[in-house]
């Protein structure tokens, strides 16, 4: 199983490089690469908590002193490939944490040890090729490695229900802790390691232990995230920003209830089957511990009840979800299994043809899933080909382009040749695009990501767009388009970087661009072209 969630991750853990595509990578790649040197730097962004920053400018350290005669940009890119590398390991590594928890939990209902063992591997595997965490542990973001210590959350909090023992509740609340100082939202995990300790007998007992896990956690935090202790006030601010965001819709999200967006995003990242699994899971576990599966259910619930009472959504906010689902999901295949032998009469094939088609039925389309992004993740981005296409037919020329429109701009980037590039956010204002064109700009690149959300934006009387007047004075020299031939989709916020969602339209990772070429006949021009 650890096997398998590795190399998937591992699968196309380069993609675009030395490109950089995913804006989110350089918030914590680049801050690192500045401070490797110095241990005592504090990361002045406090949105997003900083052991993941943290742990990345530890690397780097190492990394720089084995690391000999190499150039600004080849250091650049080797510390974004071994930020991936870690996402992929750590995510790797979280899968086979939620086995253990899986086998710990079916422990706890009193099953017997063969029912435990296939429980956790089936929770690993179903993990191991979900395809939302294999998207996500291929990003240099703190995602995966945070889903590694909520796993190991579960685990402790399932010895914890088992045992009982203080130490489990301790070592539970100091990962829930880190957990916090990853991702805040992934600190959920803390809910199971309480519940453990309100299901201990007598009130006093109860208070200890949750003193005990809230102290843990406390602890756990600070460890990770020192500028929690350091910079109390920043932190809390910069909590308090991203609370205010969250309460705000994405520019281009859809107009759905978040709620649905959150099942959409399960059934996609996770798969139906194993949703399905996971309530027979329920089922199952209800039966047989019903307060097992109320603790067990804390977590899942008590993220939920916090997430959906904001606005903004991405499919990377329902990932501290799937450790629990994939854990009842394999609680669900045992489940399913020994409701299979009751009704068999105890046929052993009858028994293993059973076990391995509530395995392949869950597993089947989620590998199919995953496939296909990692397949995408190997093919260029059209980003890429746009740039290689600047550079073999222009010569001198300015080119105005926006955001989607070209890789990033970083420490690792190929410099542009042949053209001189100016970035703006979008071009939907025809003003914007008529003082380019007076400044020199002769080529625009237009990429779907950002022209199919503005004009979402734009009402009925709103006149000419910017790309309405691209299309009528400039003339389409290339397009580069992402899809299969006569498909199409949406453009979708997670597709800023690997394709997340209608994986099966694409041929390639990226937005659609088309380079126009315009003149400033036609433009009210000054002197000199401005």
């Amino acid at each position: 199983m650890l096997s398998l969630a590795l190399f998937v991750r591992l699968w196309g853990i380069d993609w675009q490089l030395p490109a950089a595509l995913y804006f989110d990578e350089l918030k914590y790649v680049a801050w690192a690469g500045n401070a490797k040197s110095d241990a005592t730097a504090a990361v002045s962004d406090l949105r997003n908590p900083t052991f993941f920053h943290h742990l990345l400018q530890a690397e780097y350290a190492v990394a720089a002193v084995v690391r000999r005669g190499t150039t600004t940009q080849e250091i650049a890119v080797s510390e974004l490939w071994l930020a991936r590398l870690t996402s992929a390991l750590l995510g790797g590594l979280a899968c086979l944490l939620t086995a253990f928890a899986a086998r710990r939990t079916v422990e706890a209902a009193g099953t017997t040890a063969p029912d435990a063992a296939w429980a956790g591997l089936a929770a690993g595997l179903i993990l191991a090729l979900a395809p939302l965490h294999v998207h996500l542990s291929h990003y240099a973001v703190n995602d995966a490695t945070a889903s590694l210590f909520l796993a190991a959350t579960l685990y402790v909090g399932g010895r914890a229900l088992a045992g009982g023992r203080w130490r489990e509740l301790l070592l539970g609340g100091v990962l829930a802790g880190l957990a916090f100082s990853t991702k805040y939202s992934f600190a959920v995990g803390v809910l199971l390691p309480l519940a453990a300790a309100m299901l201990r007998a007598g009130w006093r007992s109860r208070l200890l232990g949750g003193t005990v896990v809230v102290a843990g956690m406390a602890l756990g935090a600070v460890l990770g995230a020192p500028e929690i202790l350091l910079s109390p006030t920043a932190v809390a601010t910069g909590v308090a920003e991203q609370a205010r965001l969250g309460a705000v819709r994405w520019n281009g999200q859809s107009d759905l209830p978040v709620w649905q967006l959150y099942a959409e995003t399960l059934v996609q990242g996770l798969g139906w089957p194993a949703l399905a699994v996971a309530v027979a899971g329920c089922v199952a576990l209800g039966l047989r511990r019903p307060l097992l599966l109320a603790a067990t259910l804390s977590v899942p619930l008590g993220c939920l009840a916090v997430m959906l009472r904001q606005e903004l959504f991405f499919a990377r906010f329902a990932l501290p979800l799937l450790p629990s689902l994939a854990i009842l999901a394999g609680i669900g295949t045992v489940g399913l299994v020994r409701f299979g032998v009751a009704h068999s009469g105890q046929r052993p094939l009858l028994v293993g043809g059973l076990a391995l088609m509530t395995l392949a039925v869950q597993l089947g389309p989620a590998a199919l899933t995953t496939v296909q992004h990692n397949q995408l993740a190997m093919t260029t981005d059209t980003r890429v080909l746009a740039r290689r296409w600047l550079r073999q037919r222009l010569d001198g020329a300015r080119v105005a382009t926006e955001i989607y429109g070209q890789p990033l701009a970083w420490a690792g980037n190929e410099a542009p040749r042949g053209y001189r590039l100016q970035r703006v956010a979008t071009f939907v204002d025809p003003v914007t695009v008529a003082r380019l064109v007076c400044e020199g700009n002769r080529y625009f690149l237009v990429a779907s990501l950002t022209s199919e959300r503005e004009l979402a934006r734009r009402t009925l009387r709103a006149g000419e767009s910017g790309y309405d007047l691209l299309a009528r004075q400039g003339r389409t020299v290339a397009t580069f388009d992402p899809f299969q031939a006569g498909m199409s989709a949406p453009a979708h916020p997670d597709n800023t970087g690997i394709p997340f969602w209608h994986l099966e339209a694409y041929a390639r990772p990226g937005p659609k661009i088309v380079i126009y070429e315009v003149s400033n006949e036609g433009f009210a021009c000054g002197p000199g072209g401005r």
